[in-house]
């Protein structure tokens, strides 16, 4: 599954906090594929969320994800 992915985001996120783990779908895609991605999302370890206004998607890691890291 996407586990470099999620190691990835987690390391992001533990040395520059959780915002800067924050990352577009587009961008996450383009660059883990869209495989893992979407693993990513059934497997719980990242939720997509959205911000009023703005057409950009995000993939936030979950609690679930910041167990594995």
């Amino acid at each position: 599954m996407g586990d470099i992915m999620i190691q990835d985001l987690c390391l992001i996120e533990t040395h520059f906090g959780r915002d800067a783990a924050v990352t577009p779908l587009e961008e996450l895609t383009r660059r883990y594929g869209e495989t893992q991605v979407s693993d990513a999302i059934k497997a719980h370890f990242i939720e997509l969320r959205s911000v009023f206004s703005s057409p950009t998607v995000y993939a936030v890691l979950t609690d679930d994800a910041r167990s594995l890291g």
